[in-house]
């Protein structure tokens, strides 16, 4: 059992040790312009995190949604309604 504790440390230091070597080189990058509003953004991305999110967000996207409730709850109210006069 300590074997395997050891052995499991060691691959724990080998995994800090490769990220803590990777991590100066994406400090090192150089700031850039964000290439839809202008503003710099850190590490060398072409756009910035607000600009990112912004096409998260579908345009319309509550028109359709709100389109597809009522075509829902017309067709609820004929298939309820419909059963409600066919029921003896």
């Amino acid at each position: 059992m300590a074997r395997r504790l050891r052995s499991a440390g060691f691959a724990l230091e080998a995994v800090t040790t490769a990220a803590l070597s990777v991590a100066p080189a994406l400090a090192d990058l150089p700031d850039m312009a964000c290439a839809a509003c202008g503003t710099m953004s850190p590490g060398g991305e072409r756009i910035c995190p607000i600009c990112a999110r912004k096409p998260a967000a579908a345009k319309g996207a509550g028109w359709t949604m709100l389109r597809h409730w009522l075509f829902t709850i017309a067709v609820l109210t004929v298939l309820y309604g419909g059963a409600y006069l066919l029921t003896p």
